[in-house]
């Protein structure tokens, strides 16, 4: 292992900016862990009736904000104890969640164009689950309440499948009963929420992977300065 003393004055700049940047790498794993687990309480009722994919965002967040946390404590070892076997793991898984996230990247591109269809279908093949499933029922009172929506795409959609207006579609109550519904159906805001989420997981992933390339230069770099 080498010493500060060891290196160049260049090399020298290059670990204390390896450093830096594994520390805000850190940070952001350790945001990105609590987006994941702040999204799997807050929304969990919404991924009741959402698609397998969209059902699976917390759950990736939360893996991918613990690989991140866990790549930038390495890192930063491999950085201040001038180890070179560190250094060039840390490259190498680098290297590879990269390429992880360039997938994830085009995959949640491609879904983003399917959302309408695959959000459709998992909103009209629950609503009739309304009255047989609480986890369901929960769900859609949920997402009415929150959107200020009623149905798939209105209020005649309930009674389409023999069911009375739930109270989550309630706009105005008048003692017991209820006078107004909502009068737009969820399909639209429920799909623009999901599309601007997408684009800003997008927006994350791509600041991400810039910042993973300089790291993996840093790294290649301080690694080939130091004696094995």
């Amino acid at each position: 292992m080498g010493s500060d003393h060891d290196l160049s004055t260049g090399m020298k700049i290059v670990k204390y900016l390896l450093f830096i940047f594994n520390f805000i790498f850190w940070a952001g794993g350790v945001t990105v862990l609590g987006v994941g687990i702040w999204l799997k309480i807050e929304y969990d009722s919404f991924l009741e009736i959402a698609d397998t994919e969209w059902a699976n965002a917390a759950n990736i967040l939360i893996a991918a904000g613990c690989l991140i946390t866990l790549l930038g404590f390495l890192g930063c070892i491999g950085a201040c104890c001038e180890s070179r076997i560190a250094l060039l793991i840390f490259a190498v898984l680098l290297c590879l969640t990269f390429i992880v996230e360039i997938v994830a990247g085009i995959l949640a591109a491609v879904y983003r164009d399917k959302v309408e269809d695959t959000l459709t279908e998992s909103l009209e093949k629950t609503i009739k689950e309304y009255n047989t499933s609480d986890p369901v029922r929960k769900a859609w009172d949920t997402i009415q309440e929150k959107f200020s929506c009623c149905g798939v795409n209105g209020t005649s959609d309930w009674n389409m499948y023999g069911m009375s207006i739930p109270d989550s579609c309630c706009k105005t109550m008048s003692g017991s009963t209820c006078t107004v519904y909502y009068a737009i159906g969820c399909k639209p805001e429920f799909q623009k929420f999901i599309e601007d989420n997408l684009i800003a997981v997008a927006g994350i992933g791509i600041a991400l992977a810039l910042i993973q390339i300089m790291g993996i230069i840093f790294a290649c770099c301080l690694a080939s300065a130091l004696k094995s």
